[in-house]
């Protein structure tokens, strides 16, 4: 019923932890796929030793070295960072839920983030299907949602070309087709943020990867079968997040790159901007750009 996901590059020091994790998960069967995308640490044998010990009856292991499109056989997919942990009972819950309700296409949930100065923090989420909530909260993200495979399928899966955000743009495009969503209630799982992690990079060094990522969900709002007044709103949902981005990047000491983002906030992705509009956007800028969440 469920296949779980999780590629791997260069995290033999954090494999162990996420293997004590998948050994613990109290529902079965499930298939783990992990694809490794040419480790030069033995994260590759470490994947394969994991492969040949025993296991709990109904874990089946497959390791792969590169591609894995047709290799996952359950009805619902989830994606895993190869860093993290997963909480033993996520599934059983999951089963609950669908359970419940057979004919949902998302499963998502909450999680619990990590800090490498000992502190932790819920990610945030509005418990919401709205595409412009998830432009502006990025609630659905990789470890967020189980996709039932042949919604997956039908958004046309991943987009491969982009470098950051992706899960942010996945997320956005699923709930840009009206999926019938249902959201656990509780928290799962230690998603660990420290320098290895993508999720650490400076926002002004990838500011263009990001920036290709906001176009790619403009063009997945405007194919999408939206209102006027739906589409407005994605724009000026589009709009506040590059905001958003530019305070970060004002916050990485990079005024010049900064003011270019804000400006093209609105100039591409909300040209449309009434006077009041570009206000509220100008105090976001600034209050973000002050350190305000």
């Amino acid at each position: 019923r469920f296949s779980i996901i999780i590629p791997v590059y260069n995290r033999v020091a954090f494999l162990p932890r996420l293997f004590a994790s998948l050994t613990a998960l109290t529902y079965r069967p499930l298939q783990i796929i992990l694809i490794d995308d040419g480790s030069v640490d033995g994260s590759l044998d470490c994947c394969r030793n994991f492969q040949a010990q025993p296991h709990t009856d109904g874990l089946h292991i497959t390791v792969l070295n590169g591609g894995h499109k047709g290799a996952a056989e359950g009805d619902y997919l989830y994606f895993f960072d190869s860093d993290d942990e997963m909480s033993p009972d996520f599934f059983r819950d999951v089963e609950q839920a669908l359970a419940s309700a057979p004919s949902a296409d998302l499963v998502c949930a909450r999680v619990r983030l990590y800090f490498p100065d000992g502190t932790t923090r819920v990610r945030d989420s509005l418990f919401s299907a709205s595409p412009s909530h998830q432009i502006i909260s990025a609630m659905l993200s990789t470890q967020s949602m189980v996709i039932r495979k042949s919604f997956f399928q039908a958004c046309g899966g991943w987009d491969e070309t982009l470098a950051r955000w992706n899960d942010w743009e996945l997320g956005t495009r699923l709930l840009l087709r009206s999926p019938k969503v249902v959201w656990l209630e509780r928290v799962y799982h230690k998603i660990h943020q420290h320098e290895a992690s993508i999720t650490g990079r400076s926002f002004s060094l990838s500011s263009s990867d990001l920036k290709k990522s906001i176009e790619a969900v403009l063009k997945d709002t405007e194919t999408a079968n939206l209102s006027c007044e739906e589409l407005r709103k994605t724009h000026k949902a589009l709009a506040l997040k590059a905001t958003l981005l530019a305070a970060a990047i004002r916050r990485d000491n990079d005024p010049m790159t900064a003011q270019a983002m804000r400006r093209w906030a609105v100039s591409r992705l909300f040209p449309s901007a009434s006077l009041a509009d570009r206000l509220i956007l100008y105090a976001a800028f600034r209050y973000a750009s002050a350190g305000g969440r």
